[in-house]
């Protein structure tokens, strides 16, 4: 059987992080992402990551969340 949520594929998506380097270790190395770019922008920086060579970004990992941000 052939769902929806079988056959879609994740796309933009973001998310603000607390450790960038431990979040792109993990999205690198244990999901296999590859890093497509990266930006500072207003004292943030930002890594887009996708495993789609068609999609310049899957998922944003942006930095500036508060350790008293629920989840």
């Amino acid at each position: 059987m052939n769902s929806f949520l079988a056959s879609s594929r994740p796309s933009h998506f973001g998310f603000y992080v607390r450790d960038l380097e431990l979040m792109e270790d993990f999205y690198v190395k244990k999901l296999g992402f590859c890093i497509t770019d990266s930006w500072e922008y207003q004292g943030s920086r930002m890594l887009f990551l996708s495993k789609d060579p068609k999609e310049h970004h899957q998922i944003i990992l942006v930095t500036g969340r508060q350790m008293e941000t629920p989840s």
